[in-house]
């Protein structure tokens, strides 16, 4: 069985379908690429591609550059990527607004309309994308969260026109109190959808809730994006406990399942002592007219 951290999750021929696709392929020429080149010397291509960027303010270009260099980080193996790799990615990163939410939800949607050209935007590889990107650099977190969202509300069927943060309120409404269905009801395409969504809403908990979001709050992003309110995470946890206690049933998959549900349950018992909860926002009935005095005397007018 081959080692999950050499894995490759997209191959030499889609990139360069979309090279061929891009205006990169007229702008440079070099970075048309043989049957049979090595990866480093197409990273070293990248770089020169990157060094000229650098100079050349062409947002659309330095996009593809970013399409291109997602790419090549699946062809590689997200896992464990190369020194080479790490350094090409926080490079082409360097040369983007990877703070601002608008320019985020910029990127993400033309990163994710490309991979989809290509056949490439599977959830799978859109996870592998977002757990390498963010291995490698932290200024890639807010990509790496809108990616994550994506997977989830593909899933889950949320309409989300906006790739940016949102709230865990969103989260919780979607999977309800209960799961719509146990897993002895689940085909094989189901339970590996769950077993991804599970992945996915791990790493919102933990990059959201329990790692450091200073900078990003610095920066102008709301509080309530790092914080969850208390209903939802009593939400979360009883759709959780119903998932652990429906594992017990002999599926191959459960396994992976059940440890994905134990780690979600335990980094919500995290949230629970660590994180200070939103407060829950009562709705005041509008206030009406006072009432008007009683007319005691309207019999006496006569």
């Amino acid at each position: 069985m081959r080692c999950e951290s050499m894995k490759k999750f997209c191959y030499f021929g889609l990139l360069r379908n979309f090279l061929k696709s891009s205006s990169l392929i007229e702008k440079y020429p070099d970075l048309v690429i043989p049957h049979g080149m090595m990866i480093d010397e197409i990273l070293t291509r990248f770089e020169y591609l990157y060094s000229i960027e650098r100079l050349v303010c062409d947002q659309q270009s330095r996009r593809y550059l970013l399409v291109g260099t997602c790419i090549i980080l699946l062809i590689n193996g997200p896992i464990l990527a190369r020194t080479s790799m790490c350094t090409l990615v926080k490079n082409v990163l360097s040369l983007l607004d990877c703070k601002n939410p608008m320019s985020v939800h910029i990127l993400v949607e033309f990163l994710l309309e490309e991979l989809g050209k290509l056949k490439a935007d599977s959830k799978l590889n859109l996870l592998n994308l977002s757990e390498g990107l963010v291995r490698i650099t932290k200024v890639a977190m807010p990509i790496s969260i809108c990616l994550l969202w994506a997977i989830v509300g593909r899933i889950m069927k949320m309409e989300i026109t906006m790739h940016r943060y949102r709230e865990f309120e969103e989260l919780a409404l979607s999977l309800g109190w209960k799961p719509e269905y146990s897993l002895c009801q689940m085909n094989a395409e189901q339970r590996e959808d769950l077993d991804l969504m599970l992945r996915s809403i791990n790493h919102l908990i933990k990059f959201l809730l329990l790692d450091n979001n200073d900078e990003l709050q610095e920066f102008g992003y709301p509080n309530h994006f790092f914080q969850m309110r208390g209903i939802d995470l009593k939400s979360m946890v009883t759709w959780a406990t119903f998932i652990k206690t429906d594992v017990s049933a002999p599926f191959k998959c459960n396994a992976k399942i059940c440890s994905r549900i134990r780690e979600m349950l335990g980094m919500l018992e995290r949230v629970k002592r660590e994180v200070s909860m939103l407060p829950e926002i009562v709705e005041e009935k509008p206030k009406g007219f006072p009432p008007l005095p009683v007319d005691t005397f309207s019999a006496l007018d006569d």
